[in-house]
């Protein structure tokens, strides 16, 4: 096993990545689609939610719901029966725990970067127990743009004072990796329910299978 990290600073992201938040999201959606008899609310329809801020999947339901009337009121009952789902049956997905043993053994610095707000993160990571892994964690609700644009990771990696090129990003989403990327990080993508256009594929270090085929790949990194 190698005794020193190629990696100065580990930045993860957290819904799809730690958690399987994004997986209780996508049955809401289609919960609520069934409940209503609307087949456009969909799995599909919350796959093209992931990653984008709230008003901006407001304008979504606008354009892709124009004939339903209440098509806002069907969205926060999708956000209320999600967050009530999460309350029930949050759970860190294969591999989290382990991915954060190890980056807590190799002592390398670990930061989470999400577009979920402060109060809802630190709850979450409250009742995991996870909250001590971490040196830095920020929030959809401390940063002005969101993924893809790359200024969540840049003020990481500018707090932790550590260098792009030796910070390592894990991310679920095109979103998440375009940013990653752009903040001139390397980034490992892990598979959630979202699928990497050509383009964004290119853009990754390496596409894991799972989080502990991302374990065996960085292992195999060794430090200069």
């Amino acid at each position: 096993m190698n005794q020193e990290s190629y990696y100065e600073l580990v930045i993860t992201d957290v819904d799809g990545v730690l958690f399987n938040t994004e997986h209780i999201f996508r049955s809401a959606y289609r919960i609520v689609g069934e409940k209503h008899g609307i087949p456009a609310l969909n799995e599909d329809l919350f796959v093209r939610t992931t990653g984008i801020s709230g008003a901006d999947t407001e304008k979504l339901f606008d354009r892709v719901l124009p004939h339903i009337p209440d098509r806002r009121m069907l969205l926060e009952e999708i956000r209320q029966l999600g967050k009530e789902m999460i309350r029930k049956d949050l759970q860190l997905l294969p591999g989290a725990r382990e991915m954060l043993d190890y980056w807590h053994q190799k002592k390398v610095p670990l930061c989470a970067a999400t577009s979920t707000i402060r109060s809802l993160t630190e709850e979450r990571f409250g009742r995991m127990d996870i909250m001590h892994y971490f040196s830095f964690i920020i929030c959809g609700d401390e940063v002005r743009h969101k993924k893809p644009d790359p200024e969540i990771y840049r003020t990481v990696m500018n707090h932790m004072n550590k260098r792009p090129e030796r910070t390592l990003v894990f991310e679920d989403t095109g979103y998440g990796v375009r940013a990653a990327y752009s903040a001139g990080a390397d980034c490992v993508w892990i598979p959630a329910v979202t699928e990497l256009t050509e383009e964004e594929k290119q853009m990754t270090r390496y596409m894991a299978g799972d989080m502990y085929d991302a374990i065996t790949f960085i292992e195999n990194i060794r430090a200069d």
